[in-house]
């Protein structure tokens, strides 16, 4: 047999699962100096398929099949490089050996290459580039970058913006059987973005990803079960398929059970140490609403004992994940001088960044700041943030009045005081208002 002939019954065997038999045909294709069955036998040894993983055997089988000329040994050294694999980490070498691979018009290279453009690793980012190399890689076949032309449809990535595009890149990707492009699929059918809005297809396509094992799918499943949208409500099953995204790691799913702890629902009893443990692995994946979780525990005391120094430590973990809400207890950290030094003008800075993030509470605390301190033309910008304050609904202003029931300030009066200091006009009846049902 020839080193060709060994290669592809190698092939005939892996895909019946069968590795030892396949590395063995590929052993003997590789001693023939065949370029396919040296790659194959580098790519068995990279898993550990149907023998023992040694990275630094497979990056050299892939340089031999570089040096071959084999565009996919080119590709998977690439790989190599990029991700350190039997070698020292390189991107820059990365970069060019997938451009070298994907200007012969290999389709992986092609995908590979244009992440590496998008987020500049090895090379300047370029996003246009990006799109272009994705767009090869797409009309070359590969159904993952078909997907991945979807996002950069869906996001604007290197061109215009536009989610009719996006869809239709999803659903060709879903119709070949790419588990991403089902689950993108499922989340346009959900939002009505680029499509006409439907659970009975977000719960179908969500379906489909979710038995090939994606854990995104799971979450949006879990979602569609427990409410009983586009399928019926199904609270023991939707509880199922969350807790096996969890244990695929998944930090939304690990965010989303520790809330069925923490509030006992989907049948689960209420465990505030299970709840705790399911958040810190979520909030180590960077899942913000996590991160305030956890800091709402230390925060009030809830099945931990209150600690405001680990309230503020995760409170700014959330911030800097972009948590509004964590932003705005961090300010109250602030002013109050709780598990940090007490500082108004850090407070203030966090709650503007609260405000700005649609946090209205955090435009009462800023009026409420300019009422207590001495300051020049104080008035002008109290009202300018009662303004901005009294846009929105009385549930977030509440939460305020909760967490000043303890203050020495009569933090009440004082907003009573300053509402009736407002100009005559929509605002001041507003906020009046929203005042006369909460005091």
């Amino acid at each position: 047999m020839t080193g060709e002939e060994w290669s592809r019954q190698g092939i005939s065997f892996v895909e019946e699962g069968n590795y030892k038999e396949g590395i063995k045909c590929f052993r003997k294709a590789a001693a023939l100096g065949d370029a396919l069955g040296i790659c194959n036998l580098g790519w068995c040894m990279e898993r550990g398929a149907g023998t023992e993983a040694d990275e630094k055997q497979a990056f050299w089988l892939y340089s031999q099949a570089a040096e071959l000329g084999y565009v996919p040994g080119i590709c998977n050294l690439a790989s190599c490089y990029e991700n350190g694999i039997g070698t020292e980490c390189s991107q820059e070498k990365a970069v060019k050996l997938y451009l070298e691979a994907a200007e012969c018009g290999y389709p992986r290279a092609c995908r590979l290459l244009s992440a590496c453009l998008e987020d500049g690793r090895g090379t300047e980012k370029n996003e246009e580039q990006a799109f272009y190399w994705m767009s090869r890689a797409a009309k070359g076949g590969d159904v993952e970058a078909v997907t991945e032309l979807g996002r950069f449809c869906e996001f604007g990535i290197g061109r215009e913006e536009s989610l009719e595009e996006a869809v239709a890149c999803y659903r060709l990707a879903a119709s070949q059987g790419d588990a991403f492009g089902q689950c993108r699929l499922a989340w346009c059918c959900e939002a009505g973005q680029g499509i006409a809005q439907s659970w009975e297809q977000a719960f179908y396509w969500y379906t489909q990803a979710a038995g090939q094992g994606n854990p995104r799918a799971m979450t949006g499943l879990y979602v569609c079960l427990r409410e009983g949208l586009g399928t019926e409500k199904n609270e023991a099953l939707a509880l199922e398929y969350l807790t096996k995204a969890a244990e695929l790691s998944y930090g939304p799913a690990r965010w989303s059970l520790g809330c069925t702890y923490y509030f006992g629902e989907c049948g689960q009893k209420q465990d505030y140490s299970q709840a705790r443990k399911l958040f810190l692995q979520a909030a180590k994946s960077g899942i913000m609403e996590a991160c305030f979780y956890l800091g709402w525990m230390y925060w009030d005391g809830t099945g931990v004992e209150k600690d405001y120094s680990q309230a503020v430590y995760w409170h700014k973990k959330g911030a800097d994940l972009g948590d509004r809400y964590s932003m705005f207890y961090l300010g109250m950290a602030c002013i109050m001088g709780l598990g940090i030094k007490k500082d108004i003008k850090n407070g203030e800075d966090w709650f503007l960044k609260a405000g700005k993030e649609g946090v209205r509470s955090a435009y009462y605390m800023l009026a409420y700041l300019q009422a207590v301190q001495e300051k020049p033309g104080k008035e002008k910008a109290i009202y300018q943030y009662l303004e901005k304050a009294s846009q929105e609904d009385k549930r977030e202003f509440k939460w305020v009045l909760e967490d000043f029931r303890d203050r020495p300030e009569d933090f009440e009066i004082i907003m009573e005081g300053l509402a009736e200091k407002m100009k005559e006009g929509r605002g001041k009846e507003k906020l009046i208002k929203i005042l006369t049902g909460l005091i």
